[in-house]
């Protein structure tokens, strides 16, 4: 697995500082747990996450949007094998975005 993310600022002069952020995430597949279970696996994935900052020319005022799991990819963070027997899971958030 991995990340790699590009950035700019790009200056506004005295309109201030526009930086955009673009992070890109992979993972190959793996197993929760030792088992191997086909239940417990987790497919390979990409997920895209954006954000874009404004800033004031001295830097004290800010404004952040983003978007983070643009393409709402469900992703199992990890899984575990609970009492009774169920298999737990826990997932990352799906697309939020601010």
């Amino acid at each position: 697995s991995g990340s790699v993310y590009t950035s700019y600022a790009v200056d506004l002069g005295t309109a201030g500082t526009v930086t955009p952020l673009a992070v890109l995430t992979y993972s190959g597949s793996f197993y929760g747990q030792p088992f191997n279970s086909q239940l417990e696996k987790t497919d390979s994935y990409a997920r895209l996450d954006l954000s874009v900052e404004w800033a004031d020319e001295a830097g004290r005022i800010s404004v952040r949007g983003f978007v983070d799991n643009v393409f709402d990819k469900e992703i199992i963070n990890r899984t575990v094998w609970g009492g009774g027997g169920a298999l737990q899971a826990s997932y990352q958030p799906p697309r939020t975005y601010g």
